[in-house]
């Protein structure tokens, strides 16, 4: 799974205007500066793993999203979570011969 830093800005972005919180209040309230956060959000910075950190917690999400676009919804099974969190892992060939395996278990 590659890491583009386009799309780390887009989401950093998407989920600061959903909380209605600006650069300056974003950076304010993760002890960050407000260029870091427009740098990151233009796509000419990374987060590191402490800003990362700083951001989710801010801006409620998890680094998962951030970072790769995952989204993980809240379901009843834990298992499912957990499935979820091994796919996140593959490579697209491991998620073709998944798909294949699950279709064959779940033909009735």
């Amino acid at each position: 799974m590659q890491i583009d830093i386009t799309f780390i800005g887009k989401r950093i972005a998407q989920k600061r205007n959903q909380m209605k919180l600006t650069q300056n209040e974003l950076a304010e309230k993760t002890k960050l500066t407000p260029k870091f956060i427009s740098s990151m959000e233009n796509a000419h910075s990374a987060p590191s793993i402490d800003s990362l950190i700083k951001l989710c917690e801010v801006l409620d999400t998890d680094p998962n999203y951030i970072l790769f676009g995952i989204t993980k919804e809240k379901v009843l099974n834990p298992k499912i979570n957990t499935i979820i969190d091994y796919l996140s892992l593959c490579t697209s060939e491991q998620l073709e011969k998944i798909l294949e395996y699950v279709e064959l278990l779940t033909r009735k």
